[in-house]
């Protein structure tokens, strides 16, 4: 894992550390910002963005990347990027739920970070100060513990309810519904074996394909 790395705006060589826990989050909303300012084609939001980006991340001024070279910007971004990605890829940042959209009343820009540092000092007793210091990896994957750790503790409490065992009319049982969890601790579907078949097995004569998918995946020669 690489700790920094140099890039090279306006001829001038810039040595940028790999950010801690607070500057991480700082600039994965940044990215996030980014990202819907390309998507709505404002280039004079992702301009700015983009510079407050590399601004933040080598403590350098703005006025530097937005006078710089286009190229050397966009360059410059990719490497720290990289220098940046967590090497740990955790369910609970990687799963993403689209039909689930954040419409709170209390939300406010920046509040993922004040979310975490909640989690965090709640579960450990650190400071704000220690937590924001803490490297990436650690500080994602000791958010991750209390988390799980609160879902499988309300999910004992519900098996201790009434609500957790309905009646079936029809069986005249009770039967164990258990409380649902997020996407992101589901369980991840197993792709299916694939098996092979005898020569003799196969049908004779002309095939014709009724999934509406070609030999290679493609909506091409879908009768052979």
């Amino acid at each position: 894992m690489r700790s920094k790395v140099i890039i090279s705006v306006s001829g001038k060589s810039i040595e940028v550390e790999r950010a801690k826990l607070r500057l991480w989050f700082d600039l994965e909303d940044m990215r996030t910002s980014l990202k819907e300012a390309a998507g709505k084609g404002d280039t004079q939001a992702v301009s700015l963005i983009l510079c407050s980006y590399l601004s933040s991340a080598s403590n350098e001024d703005i006025e530097l990347f937005q006078n710089a070279n286009w190229e050397e910007v966009a360059i410059a971004y990719a490497e720290i990027t990289f220098l940046n990605a967590p090497l740990l890829h955790l369910p609970l940042f990687d799963y993403h739920d689209e039909k689930q959209v954040d419409t709170v009343s209390w939300e406010y820009e920046g509040r993922t970070w004040y979310l975490w540092v909640h989690t965090l000092a709640k579960a450990y007793g650190w400071t704000e100060e220690y937590i924001s210091n803490l490297e990436i990896e650690t500080g994602l994957a000791l958010i991750q513990e209390p988390v799980v750790e609160e879902q499988l503790a309300k999910e004992w409490e519900w098996s201790l309810t009434e609500l957790a065992y309905p009646y079936d009319k029809n069986t005249k049982t009770s039967k164990f519904n258990p409380l649902p969890r997020p996407g992101w601790m589901k369980s991840v579907a197993k792709k299916p074996k694939k098996t092979k078949l005898l020569k003799s097995m196969l049908p004779v004569g002309f095939i014709e394909n009724i999934s509406g998918m070609g030999l290679h995946g493609t909506d091409k020669d879908v009768t052979h």
